[in-house]
């Protein structure tokens, strides 16, 4: 896809010199992903090239699940414990589910791409922590994770 034609295309009108033209000028791109790009992995670096383009802060869709249908019968639970750490919990559906976001996310073209699950909204359930699942490269983890031998992080 050609993201700078079709930013060029929905920038047109306004005058780029200032800042609320290029505003309105971000709103038209938004307004076209909304209507042409919702659900797929363009939305993202689309909405990402064309906010770069007119200086404005970038906004990400969670597409990972916005792709995908939930039945209502997905649960999942989120908690910590000192004796095991993280407990994730599901049913079979809400792991189902899960799964199928992780592999939404295992095929995004853009790094970021996330989902959010959040306290109050399904597929948690009950009094459970919020999560968000990111992808990134493996220069991320160079970057972020990469241990030392001796046990220190390295940073």
């Amino acid at each position: 896809m050609d993201y700078d034609r079709i930013i060029n295309q929905m920038i047109s009108e306004f005058d780029l010199k200032s800042g609320p033209e290029r505003e309105k000028a971000f709103e038209k791109c938004i307004e076209y992903a909304d209507q042409h790009l919702d659900c797929t992995w363009d939305y993202n670096p689309f909405l990402q090239k064309a906010a770069d383009r007119l200086a404005q802060l970038p906004v990400r869709m969670d597409i990972a699940r916005r792709m995908l249908e939930q039945s209502g019968d997905e649960r999942l639970h989120i908690s910590y414990s000192k004796q095991s750490g993280l407990e994730l919990t599901g049913n079979a559906c809400g792991l189902k589910y899960l799964s199928e976001v992780i592999k939404n996310l295992s095929q995004a073209t853009m790094n970021g791409e996330h989902a959010h699950f959040l306290c109050g909204q399904r597929p948690l359930y009950g009094n459970s922590r919020p999560l968000t699942i990111y992808l990134e490269d493996d220069d991320w983890f160079v970057k972020h994770g990469e241990v030392e031998r001796k046990g220190k992080r390295k940073g």
